[in-house]
């Protein structure tokens, strides 16, 4: 193909390696053959990555929502350029957890009632994990290290709720020790 082919009114545009690119696939978001670099990809990889963790995060935050009678979402939390990361998930979901049993004990519940208030909030997160692992699979973006990054973001969510049952304990062993 001739550059003088490639003008402002033809189809066809130069990429930046010089080959020519045609610009309705462009204009679709859909590139030519050869044409990713290995930066480009890893940038797509990185934003695989972003959707797949605020997907995880969204799926996970209707259902806390629920239980914090429709506190304030997560994902508001964060500023528009902050990038999620599993720790900021996690976060986000034992905050959760955590703002419930509060207001639970501030109203008065048993130490059992919050055991199982607790109990229900692991409950609640495994299943919503699921759920959005299921739609990470279903729209194919659970690449290995999105796989990794979900992974990570569980093992800190059970972290923290073991946290928590071991402070619901030693509150109760206090309280124990006053009577």
């Amino acid at each position: 193909m001739q550059i003088s082919s490639m003008g402002p009114n033809s189809r066809f545009t130069q990429s930046s390696q010089g080959q020519p690119q045609d610009k309705s696939s462009l204009k679709h978001g859909v590139k030519a053959p050869g044409s990713y670099s290995q930066a480009a990809q890893a940038q797509d990889l990185q934003a695989n990555r972003q959707n797949a963790l605020k997907l995880v995060e969204q799926t996970l935050a209707i259902g806390y929502e629920k239980l914090a009678a429709r506190q304030k979402s997560a994902v508001e939390g964060f500023k528009a350029f902050e990038p999620l990361t599993a720790e900021k998930v996690a976060s986000n979901i034992l905050g959760f957890i955590e703002q419930r049993l509060l207001k639970d004990a501030a109203e008065g519940a048993t130490q059992e009632e919050l055991k199982l208030r607790l109990e229900q909030g692991l409950a609640g997160f495994e299943k919503g994990f699921a759920q959005a692992r299921e739609q990470l699979e279903a729209l194919s973006m659970l690449s290995p290290e999105v796989s990794e990054d979900i992974g990570r973001t569980r093992e800190l969510v059970l972290e923290g709720i073991d946290q928590l049952r071991l402070r619901l304990l030693e509150d109760r062993l206090e309280r124990q020790d006053k009577d």
